[in-house]
């Protein structure tokens, strides 16, 4: 089974005051990550809630932390020395849970920010991908997923595009896989991930979240993966209620972002 879900929101480098965030009603839940290579620990708050604390590269929030629900939600990212890298203002939903990806490199940083479908699979003894296209490079791709030691078969996902979006997989019977990004139609391949492991309880990885984006400044790869990041299941959520609702705020130097929605 596989759903559309993820038009994420970006938070760039426009500088933006202190202080909560507007209309504030209900919970929010958001997960940090530090997918930053070069740039050392690194911090996320989101409407005044610390929810990544000088966490390293690949480190990502032990858990969802609850931030307050509503409109102009400040979001800020900084690194060791408190000095700010990224920011801006998104809308949370009450209710929905994001992951926030600290991305970019040695020139931008930004935070890729999504609702993220923490409702356990379907199908009992199973569990789901969570795949995002977070590469301004390569806007639109196909995924492989295919149980390891079997033959590839067709693409589980076909022209995941634009930037900053993703599509889920779910019902997938507990085991390794091995997954492949490849540019849209093409037999050419972006990122090859041979173990991704998926288990049948939230201890062990029942959701994955698998992701790509661009490398560092001077690097000779054009795309790397992401830290891949399990997810928990939480057993009360349904899909993110605003998925379909992105809010894009791009630094201006970074002409491929999408417009702003």
């Amino acid at each position: 089974m596989i759903r559309r879900i993820l038009a994420g929101s970006i938070l760039a480098l426009a500088l933006v005051g202190c202080g909560g965030g507007g209309s504030n009603s209900g919970t929010s839940y958001v997960l940090g990550v530090n997918a930053l290579p070069n740039s050392g620990a690194v911090s996320i708050t989101a409407d005044g809630t610390l929810i990544l604390s000088n966490a390293s590269f690949s480190a990502s929030s032990s858990a969802f932390v609850a931030v307050n629900a509503g409109t102009n939600a400040p979001v800020f990212l900084t690194n060791a020395a408190s000095t700010q890298l990224a920011s801006g203002t998104t809308t949370f939903t009450s209710g929905d849970y994001y992951t926030a990806y600290a991305l970019g490199n040695t020139s931008n940083q930004f935070v890729f920010l999504y609702p993220t479908d923490v409702s356990a699979p379907t199908t009992a003894n199973s569990g789901k991908l969570i795949f995002v296209n977070a590469s301004t490079l390569q806007p639109s791709v196909d995924v492989y997923v295919t149980l390891s030691g079997n033959a590839q078969g067709a693409a589980s996902i076909t022209s995941m595009t634009p930037f900053n979006s993703g599509q889920e997989v779910s019902s997938l019977t507990a085991g390794t896989y091995d997954v492949q990004f490849k540019v849209a139609g093409t037999t050419n391949v972006l990122i090859d991930e041979p173990s991704v492991v998926i288990g049948t309880t939230p201890a062990t990885n029942e959701i994955q979240i698998v992701a790509i984006t661009d490398a560092q400044t001077g690097s000779s790869t054009p795309q790397f993966a992401l830290p891949i990041v399990p997810v928990p299941v939480v057993a009360s959520a349904a899909a993110p209620k605003n998925m379909g609702h992105a809010i894009v705020l791009g630094h201006p130097d970074m002409t491929s972002f999408p417009p702003k929605r």
